[in-house]
Order: structure tokens, then C-alpha cells, then sequence
């Protein structure tokens, strides 16, 4: 996000250009520190409704994630995991399954699309 409106090709830049130089309101930022999604809103009367959904842990994630090989085993088209989230510890933007105690509670539910 750079320090001027205008400044370089980043995010903000381009937001604003998409909407034709309208103000973009970015409410919140998905999975901070990673190369996660962030969220505008067109309209300011949105803003504080958004964010709130975000700060109160109401707001639906969904993500979608394109891979190669098997699904585990006895799985069938959808499975749930359920395992606590922590700093990777050597790559500084991704994540890892943590049982050390320091992991953040994280349930996914993953579908298998074919």
C-alpha cells in the first residue's frame, strides 16, 4: 500500500483505477502477512458494517486452491480439517499446522470439485 494516492503500480493505484478514480475503502486485510486478498468497499456508508464483520469474527472466508495428486483416503468429496495455524518459522509469509500450544484454532472444510 504506498504512502501517496497515486504512487506507483500497487493495489491502491489500481483499485482506483478500476473505478475510475472513485475512493476505494479498504476495510480489511485477509491473513495479514501473507499474500492474502484485501478487501474494498465502494460506498463509506459500508465501511464500519464491514470491518465490524471482520473485528467480530462474523465475516465467511472462502478459499479456492488448485491442486495436484490424491485426496486422503476415505475422503469422498469433502473433508474437514481441523488443526491449530502458527508461524512457519523459516518462510516468513506462510503458515503451518502448529501443536506447540502457540497455534491459533483453525477448522477448514475443504471440498473436492472435479
Amino acid at each position: 500500500h504506498p504512502n501517496h494516492r497515486f504512487e506507483s503500480n500497487s493495489l491502491l493505484s489500481r483499485a482506483l483505477h478500476h473505478l475510475g478514480g472513485a475512493t476505494p475503502y479498504i476495510v480489511h486485510r485477509l491473513d495479514m502477512d501473507t499474500s492474502g486478498v484485501a478487501v474494498f468497499v465502494k460506498k463509506h456508508s459500508l465501511v464500519s458494517d464491514v470491518a465490524a464483520q471482520f473485528q467480530n469474527k462474523t465475516a465467511k472466508k472462502t478459499y479456492l486452491a488448485i491442486a495436484v495428486g490424491v485426496s486422503p483416503p476415505g475422503c469422498g468429496d469433502a473433508f474437514v480439517v481441523e488443526a491449530p495455524i502458527g508461524d512457519h518459522g523459516i518462510v516468513r509469509e506462510a503458515r503451518t499446522v502448529d501443536f506447540s500450544g502457540e497455534g491459533k484454532e483453525a477448522r477448514t472444510i475443504c471440498e473436492i470439485a472435479t
